[in-house]
């Protein structure tokens, strides 16, 4: 879809990217399973913080955690981190509201709708080969949603 060549990509950011698509379905599978009913900001308060924990040691441990430099560096910190709070208790929110599987389905489009804010903001030009791949992505949700 981003149009990467297979000879430049790192087999070790390949292999963390699946590490994080592994942990995400576990944590949307066990979040449906184990805490139907519990509430959306209580689960992302709990990822966050366990997150936030981890990284604090990581930090320590490596010695090397350079904050921002100027006040935009820290206004960028800052609205990231809503913004990732604000996605993940959709996230946590949509698994408790409509299923881990239509979940998925949505989070699946991140990629499509990336390439196409990148081509619309950013001035990218997405090739007739990456606008097929965005196509087939939209076919295959359909595909999935009329089956069930």
């Amino acid at each position: 879809m981003i149009g990467a060549h297979p000879t430049t990509l790192a087999v070790g950011g390949i292999l963390a990217a699946l590490g994080a698509a592994l942990c995400r379905v576990v944590v949307l599978l066990a979040t449906r399973a184990l805490l139907a009913g519990a509430d959306a900001l209580r689960i992302t308060w709990y990822a966050l913080l366990s997150s936030t924990v981890v990284f604090i040691i990581a930090a320590l441990a490596a010695a090397n955690w350079q904050p921002p430099a100027t006040p935009t560096g820290w206004l960028a910190l800052v609205a990231l981190s809503l913004a990732v709070t604000t996605g993940l208790i959709g996230v946590f929110a949509s698994t408790a509201r409509i299923g881990p599987f239509r979940t998925a389905l949505f989070m699946n489009l991140e990629p499509l709708l990336t390439a196409i804010g990148s081509a619309l903001f950013l001035g990218e030009v997405l090739t007739p080969l990456q606008a097929l791949g965005g196509g087939v992505m939209l076919a295959a949700l359909v595909m999935f949603q009329l089956r069930r």
